[in-house]
């Protein structure tokens, strides 16, 4: 691991660490590493080897070096007697780049679904209980305390 975690002195919450700004060594992440410029960055891709495009530093800029890790991963190959990472033969940055915008697009189809599911959900529950109590009988906590209903739900 790049980093290490400064855990050892904090105390400890019922709910787990506590991770605030406040604390200035808790929570924070210690890198191992120095920061790259782009540059660099293209560099280093260059010598694990990866083909790069022509837009890789544009690209690079905006969405990040460290974002795209998780995304070529799988093309990654352990070289056991340098000890470093290197990429499979004839990697093109485009496809680490179409494989991140395949997964942008997914999640903002998903994203989607989930919210047409959530305001359906929201306006059946709105409408039942309006029906049921009235315009404002969802401020009744009353309404929520039938043993029955939150017995079937568990």
């Amino acid at each position: 691991m790049d980093f290490q975690f400064g855990l050892s002195a904090q105390p400890r919450t019922p709910a787990g660490y506590f991770f605030s700004p406040l604390f200035p060594d808790f929570g924070i992440p210690h890198f191992q590493k120095p920061s790259l410029s782009i540059t660099a960055q293209i560099r280093h891709l260059k010598t694990r080897g990866v083909d790069i495009a022509d837009e890789t530093a544009s690209f690079l800029k905006c969405v990040s070096y460290y974002r795209l890790r998780v995304y070529w991963w799988t093309f990654e190959i352990d070289n056991n007697q340098s000890g470093c990472h290197v990429f499979q033969d004839d990697l093109d940055f485009n496809r680490i780049r179409n494989l991140y915008i395949f997964d942008q697009k997914l999640r903002i189809l998903l994203l989607e679904g989930i919210e047409r599911i959530e305001v359906a959900t929201r306006a059946l529950w709105s409408n039942l209980m309006a029906e049921k109590y009235g315009p404002h009988g969802y401020l009744n906590r009353g309404n929520y305390s039938d043993k029955t209903i939150t017995r079937k739900m568990y």
